[in-house]
């Protein structure tokens, strides 16, 4: 019969009987978004879908956690002139968070996230904006031995892939008269022309 070294042992009843933690928003800001133009009016900001961790089963996605993020990276990314939450705003972003799909086990784990983006204005409700965002992030072995806590920065990842990839479109968005581009690049849309 084979001795199981008791670093094996160690690793199982920890992987066992660790307790589930949030997703932390703030590490799930992205620092790599890459805008396309950057809008001159104020956004308000409301996110649903998301689930809150029960620390006997697994890590989940919280609406307000990822709410948090989302505010912070347009803060960062000056998408928008300002960001605020309830009234007052020039538009209004909501997210809807689909059910993320998330493994029970592995050495690799990767998180699966849709949401679906839609971007009205305050004034009279219309639809400026509407795109679902699909995105994933997989947290290796190396990054935490400790599955829960893999499980976690998994669901960090992919809302943070899937901010940026939805900052990103809302960027390329052209919006009337409200537009100050951001490179020498970057082409007027006909209305401003």
């Amino acid at each position: 019969m084979r001795k199981v070294s008791s670093f094996s042992v160690l690793l199982l009843i920890a992987s066992l009987t660790g307790c589930a933690t949030q997703a932390q928003y703030t590490a799930m800001v992205p620092s790599n978004v890459q805008l396309v133009n950057h809008h001159a009016d104020t956004v308000a900001t409301s996110v649903s879908g998301g689930e809150k961790t029960n620390p006997l089963w697994t890590s989940e996605i919280s609406s307000e956690g990822y709410r948090q993020a989302l505010d912070q990276t347009l803060r960062e990314s000056e998408l928008f002139s300002g960001v605020s939450q309830g009234a007052g705003s020039d538009y209004q972003l909501t997210v809807r968070l689909n059910k993320a799909k998330q493994p029970m086990v592995g050495l690799g784990m990767t998180v699966r996230l849709s949401a679906d983006w839609l971007l009205t204005r305050a004034a009279d409700g219309q639809t400026v904006w509407q795109e679902t965002v699909d995105s994933e992030y997989t947290a290796k072995f190396t990054e935490h031995v400790i599955g829960y806590e893999r499980l976690r920065k998994a669901n960090e990842g992919a809302v943070r892939e899937n901010i940026r990839i939805g900052l990103e479109r809302l960027s390329a968005v052209p919006f009337q008269n409200e537009i100050r581009l951001t490179g020498a690049s970057s082409a007027l849309p006909s209305q401003l022309q």
